[in-house]
């Protein structure tokens, strides 16, 4: 289920990506945005697309890992249960922050490129 799950987001992005391109050159208009003294074109609109999109993907394969009875994470919760609720609520509690720092920098750096 999990691979389909993958299948499914990265060939959905990837005709969502070639969707927009196609678009951007046929349809889109060659200045979209006009600021004050900065001219954006149908590459700027293309490249948000895409850096948003990718950025997506990654935080869905991050989420996935963090969440997934699949992977270390999630079976370390398991464990930790057996030694105690104390130890469950803390390991607990410490491995969701951790599962945010990659999101965040994604996050940060899509807003960052766009």
């Amino acid at each position: 289920m999990q691979t389909t799950l993958k299948i499914q987001l990265v060939v959905s992005t990837v005709l969502i990506i070639l969707s927009f391109y196609l678009w951007s050159w046929t349809a889109a208009p060659a200045r979209m945005f006009n600021f004050v003294s900065v001219v954006r074109g149908r590459n700027y609109a293309f490249g948000c697309l895409t850096i948003g999109l990718v950025c997506g993907v990654a935080i869905g394969f991050v989420t996935e890992y963090y969440t997934s009875h699949s992977y270390g994470p999630v079976q370390e919760v398991a464990r930790s249960c057996e030694t105690g609720a104390a130890t469950n609520i803390i390991y607990g509690l410490a491995l969701g922050h951790q599962s945010v720092v990659f999101p965040v920098i994604f996050l940060t750096i899509t807003a960052f490129l766009a």
